[in-house]
């Protein structure tokens, strides 16, 4: 087949039923030839038995049918049908609204049967595919709003809706792609590009308890703020985080609304020395220390090793590094609410008397700032395990 007398350019807007193109095809030639035939056979016969009758109509919507499956226009057939008349250059049209996002044709151009001569797009709406860390798609939800917005365009903010989320996380990157519709009528957004996309929070409307992310000491294991107890005294207090957003992030556990805490902790802390060193300046719980007659070099009076009691459920166990997954209930003596936390055990051997989803009693001892180690444990049946070197 032969292209010519191409009609249409590489980002011109088309709408359906528009000319892109005039081909010469034998095959065309022949499917209108075959379709003319049909239709002078049921003139032919249009005196005959009706079941004569019936089998040349089938003739005829077979053949109407080929022209179809070979993309001729029903504008198209409709002139075959009104004239009888054979074209040799029959005009390929637009099945749909768009852009002309590719046109590997050219005039004079053979193509054959299945291959691409225009790619058109309807671009007035189009989909963005966002990336979503795996801990953020609980936050994401069919339907929810979003706000996109693409470096070619600074100021302007583009309006969409999450339709789907895709089922599989990549490996790689631990995110999932989420996909957002949103008009384009302005075809201002194209394909390829980059967008940086923001999603409206579907948290409950009630309020919540917050905090600055600047009054949270991070240790990598768990979260603790330095709560003002008056007179000097201050107490390094683990709490239970969750949503971050603004410079805020919102409190679940471990923390009174009305409690004072220090709010530029991260500063004072890297201003008087490392977090551990700091940590250790402090006690814990009901311990909780007074500052000494040298408060303006940052020095605080340490407490002695206090064994804190806990009561929890096993969920894991790494005998190569020594440590244990609980799910552990409140500590009262800490003021840590229930969590999920990792602990190293002082002496591997209290593991194998151990195993997965047994409840348990345990002590724990700081034995370096925010890091607390199991010194005995036992389970609730009576099984007792004691570290030699732990301290009571």
């Amino acid at each position: 087949m032969d292209s010519s007398t191409l009609r249409q350019y590489t980002g011109q807007v088309v709408k359906k039923g528009d000319a892109l193109m005039e081909v010469y095809s034998p095959v065309l030639i022949t499917a209108q030839h075959e379709y003319l035939i049909a239709v002078k056979g049921m003139q032919l016969v249009a005196e005959g038995s009706q079941k004569v009758r019936a089998e040349m109509q089938r003739l005829i919507d077979s053949a109407l049918q080929r022209l179809r499956n070979l993309d001729m226009a029903e504008i198209e057939l409709q002139r075959l049908q009104r004239e009888g008349e054979i074209r040799q250059y029959v005009t390929l049209r637009s099945k749909a609204n768009g852009v002309v996002l590719e046109k590997p044709s050219i005039e004079g151009k053979r193509f054959e049967l299945g291959e691409v001569l225009y790619q058109i797009a309807d671009l007035s709406h189009v989909w963005v595919l966002a990336d979503v860390f795996e801990q953020d798609l609980g936050m994401i939800h069919p339907g929810q709003k979003a706000t996109i917005r693409v470096d070619a365009y600074p100021d302007k903010v583009f309006s969409g809706e999450v339709a789907f989320i895709y089922p599989n996380v990549t490996p790689e990157t631990r995110t999932a792609i989420v996909r957002i519709e949103l008009p384009n009528a302005d075809r201002l957004l194209k394909p390829a590009m980059y967008a940086c996309v923001e999603f409206t929070s579907l948290h409950s409307k009630d309020k919540v308890l917050t905090l600055p992310d600047s009054a949270v000491l991070d240790t990598g294991t768990r979260q603790l703020v330095l709560v003002d107890l008056g007179e000097g005294r201050y107490e390094p207090r683990t709490i239970k985080l969750g949503m971050h957003a603004d410079g805020y992030a919102e409190v679940l556990g471990g923390l009174e609304a009305g409690e004072a805490v220090v709010v530029k902790a991260n500063f004072l802390i890297d201003a008087e020395s490392s977090l551990r060193a700091a940590l250790s300046s402090f006690g814990h719980g009901s311990h909780a220390l007074v500052a000494s007659e040298d408060t303006k070099s940052g020095k605080f009076i340490k407490a002695p090793s206090v064994a804190h009691q806990g009561e929890g459920s096993i969920e894991a166990i790494d005998f190569a590094h020594t440590t244990l997954t609980l799910m552990h209930g409140p500590i009262a003596s800490l003021n840590w609410p229930s969590m999920m936390m990792d602990f190293r055990v002082n002496d591997s051997a209290l593991l194998y008397t151990l195993k997965p989803g047994q409840k348990v009693i345990f002590e724990i001892t700081e034995q370096s700032a925010g890091e607390y180690v199991i010194v005995a444990i036992q389970s609730v049946d009576g099984n007792a395990a004691t570290s030699e070197h732990g301290a009571h």
